[in-house]
């Protein structure tokens, strides 16, 4: 079974619009944290290491500069794919991105639920002010990719699906996500560390 090690849950958004062959992180989106500089997490942090499982949901408790954070994740699929598209069915026009010749996107399917008593934003989630969370995924023989990417999964009246902006969350609202990166398709079987963060403490998913 193949183990993957997520290191604290940072989000950031990407996505597009239309019925159209090019990326959609190329507009109306960003990349987030690409080559930063906050640097890995120090050792001196004293913070709490939260694991969750594939098909296991766990509510993990952080803190976000003075705040404490709550949700309820769900580790529901890790997959590889040149395209990613929304579920179906889909609406008639519909978001997704295309990655470029000879790239896969890496993808985290995950489900979050704030169960706090506060909104929070997407800056909780790719932990971008934070000083203890780098999102990196290192493959084996050491090839890391740096930088983590986002779009929501939404729905309409119809039930038809799209995927949209991820901006945050209200309390007690619940979100399937799709996080991901860009990678060479030569590596897409390797074994895989993703390293994110849920606010400043490490989140540690096992898949």
């Amino acid at each position: 079974m193949k183990k993957i090690i997520f290191l604290a849950l940072m989000i950031g958004v990407i996505t597009g619009c239309g019925n159209t062959n090019s990326s959609l992180n190329e507009n109306g989106g960003e990349t987030v944290n690409e080559g930063n500089n906050h640097g890995s997490v120090s050792e001196d942090v004293d913070v709490d290491t939260i694991t969750i499982h594939q098909g296991e949901t766990e509510e993990i408790v952080g803190m976000y500069r003075d705040d404490e954070i709550k949700a309820e994740i769900t580790l529901n699929d890790v997959f590889y794919t040149d395209e990613i598209t929304p579920p179906q069915p889909t609406q008639s026009f519909y978001s997704y991105y295309a990655a470029e010749e000879g790239s896969v996107y890496e993808v985290i399917d995950i489900t979050i639920k704030n169960t706090g008593t506060e909104y929070f934003s997407d800056y909780v989630l790719r932990g971008f002010l934070s000083d203890t969370c780098t999102p990196t995924f290192t493959f084996d023989g050491g090839y890391t990719y740096t930088g983590i990417s986002t779009t929501e999964i939404s729905r309409d009246s119809d039930g038809e699906y799209d995927l949209d902006y991820f901006n945050g969350i209200d309390p007690l609202e619940t979100k399937h996500l799709y996080l991901f990166t860009e990678v060479s398709s030569e590596i897409k079987d390797s074994s895989l560390t993703i390293n994110i963060c849920f606010g400043d403490n490490p989140l540690q998913l096992n898949w």
